[in-house]
């Protein structure tokens, strides 16, 4: 999509154009994360930053392995290891 001109209106609000929230998929109400780059103002959507991220992890964890299971795990090997002094 190409850039649009806005206007900062007060409060330092502006209105996100209407084909761009179409575009988005974005309803009154949704939630939005803002990051400043370089000067660049991205906004981006809530579920599509836990997307990003989920997929990024599945990248990151081989198949199979759940990362939850092995804190688990892990927590209770250090409870015995407390109880037991090791």
């Amino acid at each position: 999509m190409s850039a649009v001109k806005v206007k900062i209106l007060e409060g330092g609000r502006f209105i996100v154009p209407a084909p761009f929230r179409k575009h988005m998929g974005l309803t009154k109400g949704d939630v939005v994360l803002c990051s400043l780059t370089d000067g660049k103002l991205t906004v981006e959507k809530r579920s599509a930053a836990i997307a990003e991220v989920q997929a990024m992890m599945a990248r990151l964890v081989p198949q199979g392995i759940s990362l939850a299971d092995e804190l688990v795990t892990e927590r209770r090997e250090e409870a015995r290891d407390d109880r037991t002094g090791a």
